[in-house]
């Protein structure tokens, strides 16, 4: 589903460079959350983009991410993965082993992407941490 059915209001999204609000969200929950890596993905025209990433350029994101990543958004709920290489199907295609992903969402509970917190080995996020 396209973040704006209107091309008016799509239009002006789109002017708006939020890259330095993005990098500044993501340098605060990496911190927070003691992660080293964190993005930002949004609904566009095209489907899903990641739109902003902290320690992802040495880390692909493997097709499970996304997987991970797809589900949040239809089901507009908070997913975490303590230990994604618990899975032995999982194993050979996961640099990351802690996922994290929150909805992102306008009024009504229109999901528009979502916020991952990742890490290369198991995590569990405290209570704090979560909020």
């Amino acid at each position: 589903m396209p973040l704006f059915q209107n091309k008016k209001k799509r239009k002006l999204f789109d002017t708006i460079d939020f890259q330095q609000e993005f990098n500044s969200i993501l340098l605060f929950i990496s911190e927070i959350c003691e992660v080293p890596c964190v993005l930002i993905t949004l609904i566009e025209l095209t489907g899903l983009t990641v739109k902003a990433k902290i320690g992802l350029d040495l880390v692909p994101i493997s097709p499970n991410i996304f997987a991970f990543i797809e589900n949040i958004i239809q089901q507009n709920k908070i997913k975490i993965v303590s230990h994604i290489n618990n899975d032995v199907s999982n194993q050979s295609e996961n640099v990351v082993d802690f996922f994290t992903g929150i909805p992102i969402c306008l009024y009504e509970n229109l999901v528009i992407g979502t916020i991952c917190i990742m890490d290369t080995k198991p995590k569990e996020l405290s209570s704090i941490q979560l909020k």
